[in-house]
């Protein structure tokens, strides 16, 4: 009696060997970074604490840094370490401002803060949101990148 034996099981759990082996440790399980607040309105030199959670628990080993420079500096405002942020004497223009950290454990994850600098009110006007998770208009189900045109 003869007997086969069909290669393609045998393949694919060989592939999926050689793929979750690359993965790092949990990475199917990492929750995405919190930040808080994700939006504020600041007034020149006044200060913000920004947090980092994750899974509902403070981040560690995380680096900051405003409109991408490490620690930012005296035009776009300064971000301590523990991500107290404070505004520079003068609104920069534009009056936008960008907090970035980047969380190193479990991996490598970034999280990003807006600050509307300005004496007044923002003049800012909500026309539309999206992005949140879920199915249906304006949500996204595990995305991996976004492109905008005009």
């Amino acid at each position: 009696m003869r007997v086969q034996y069909s290669i393609l099981p045998i393949l694919s759990a060989l592939l999926m060997a050689a793929l979750t082996a690359s993965w790092p440790a949990g990475a199917a399980t990492v929750e995405r970074p919190v930040i808080t607040p994700s939006l504020v309105h600041l007034a020149p030199r006044a200060s913000r604490q920004f947090k980092i959670e994750i899974a509902g628990r403070p981040a560690t080993s995380v680096s900051w840094s405003v409109n991408d420079v490490a620690g930012g500096n005296a035009e776009l405002g300064r971000i301590t370490s523990a991500g107290i942020y404070t505004a520079p004497a003068n609104a920069p223009t534009p009056h936008e401002i960008h907090i970035h950290a980047i969380v190193k454990q479990p991996h490598k994850i970034h999280a990003w803060a807006t600050v509307l600098m300005s004496e007044g009110a923002p003049t800012y006007r909500l026309v539309s949101k999206w992005g949140e998770k879920g199915t249906g208009p304006g949500k996204f189900v595990d995305p991996h990148s976004l492109c905008f045109d005009r």
